[in-house]
């Protein structure tokens, strides 16, 4: 679609939602994939007569960090920086994420969990990789529990890494 177009589009969305006074966020997921040309578009956007109430949230990893990211922070307000799990959060999130999924079979036990957490860096997309190829290993071998011993094996095997105890 043409730029111009989809700007004109939003534009619409803003007066519509200034109209009826409706706070809304945009979160920009990726932010460090905006190509060059958007700051100018977002600046647009801040000082648009319709902005106000617009919350605009940026997303992205810290070594992922472009120089656009860099300028549109001299916008901020508010900066959250996220930090790694710990061993606790770490048995919290797989838990958590196991509830979320229903899944009652296999159990992790406490030194897998503590492998998972030192293999992963106690990152949550690391975890979730993790986990998954856990579960599919125990499946696949019909197991009832995840032990330190898998996760040595599926870390090895299928990620290409290689742990010790």
């Amino acid at each position: 679609a043409d730029p111009h177009e989809l700007w004109d589009q939003v534009e619409q969305i803003i007066a519509s939602a200034a109209r009826v006074q409706q706070p809304w966020v945009l979160l920009f997921d990726h932010a460090n994939r905006l190509r060059p040309g958007a700051l100018s578009l977002l600046e647009q956007l801040l000082y648009s007569p319709h902005s106000r109430g617009i919350v605009m949230l940026f997303a992205s990893r810290p070594e992922e960090q472009t120089a656009l990211l860099k300028t549109l922070s001299e916008y901020s307000s508010l900066r959250i920086e996220l930090s790694v799990l710990s061993l606790d959060e770490t048995q919290s999130y797989v838990e958590f994420s196991l509830d979320r999924g229903m899944i009652t079979t296999p159990e992790f036990t406490r030194d897998a969990v503590q492998l998972i957490a030192r293999i992963s860096g106690g990152v949550p997309r690391q975890i979730n990789r993790l986990c998954r190829a856990l579960l599919l290993a125990a499946q696949a071998d019909d197991r009832h529990e995840i032990d330190s011993e898998l996760v040595l094996s599926v870390t090895e095997q299928l990620l290409g890494m290689r742990v010790s105890a």
